[in-house]
């Protein structure tokens, strides 16, 4: 039975390789290498922590945290780079053999600044960087196919191509301003409690991130710093990932019974 009550409240991630739509009830996702594998539905939501905990400021920016992790752990490339840093991060700068100090395994080919204060912050920039870098098309398909069905509910490859491959709900916004807060962080040595202080600004980030949703003159002033950050991580995709990406939204639409012209 079809709903057609209100449009479905839609949320994606974009991944080398894929996009995942995410609806009421459950999520698709549709390969975007391999043409010939049909889009999978799966009737439950991956953003279980954020569902349980998004009426509560600052404690939701942590839930998203984890949620956006469990995301990113699907893809093997992304998984490589995390090890690479935790094994350079669990790697001593200097060992200790019979009284004598002698340089660590990874000293000689590892800067200094690896091991400094400063190297959790190098290390999950990098991370998310490289993450955004690799879906930049498939990131713009998925903002393109969203903002047809919120726009207009019309999912002609027309429509779709002529929206904005910006979007004021992007991840990238959230991204930008977690920078922004960042930067003037006072830097501890202990790990622990760098990887919490992280944390922490994440979720002011992220309760920045909702403002920019507003269409008012705080959510626009919000939005154009990471307007122009997405810039950077969505490039223009061509007809044939445009048409796979409405497959994907197309297969959640059915599955979950809401209404769209096609």
């Amino acid at each position: 039975m079809k709903n057609k009550n209100k449009t479905l409240d839609l949320a994606g991630i974009s991944h080398p390789g894929s996009i995942t739509f995410f609806g009421e009830e459950g999520q698709a996702e549709v390969d975007t290498e391999d043409l010939k594998i049909p889009p999978r539905y799966v009737k439950e939501r991956s953003h279980c922590l954020y569902s349980i905990f998004k009426k509560i400021p600052v404690i939701r920016g942590y839930a998203v945290i984890f949620d956006l992790l469990f995301e990113m752990l699907k893809n093997k490339w992304i998984i490589l780079v995390i090890l690479f840093f935790i094994g350079i991060s669990l790697s001593p700068k200097e060992v200790v053999i019979q009284k004598e100090i002698i340089p660590g395994p990874l000293s000689f080919i590892i800067p200094d600044v690896f091991w400094d204060n400063y190297f959790f912050t190098i290390a999950i920039w990098l991370i998310v960087i490289t993450y955004l870098f690799l879906a930049t098309k498939n990131h713009a398909a998925e903002h393109k196919v969203i903002s047809a069905y919120e726009d207009s509910e019309n999912l002609t490859i027309k429509n779709i191509k002529k929206q904005p491959k910006e979007n004021r709900r992007c991840g990238t916004v959230l991204v930008v301003w977690f920078f922004v807060l960042s930067l003037p962080m006072f830097y501890e040595n202990n790990f622990l409690i760098e990887i919490f202080l992280q944390m922490t600004f994440f979720s002011f980030a992220y309760e920045v991130f909702r403002l920019a949703r507003r269409r008012d003159t705080i959510g626009n002033i919000v939005y154009s710093l990471g307007w122009l950050g997405q810039k950077l991580t969505t490039r223009e995709p061509d007809n044939k990932l445009l048409l796979r990406s409405r497959q994907g939204l197309i297969r959640l639409l059915d599955e979950e019974g809401y209404d769209y012209k096609k």
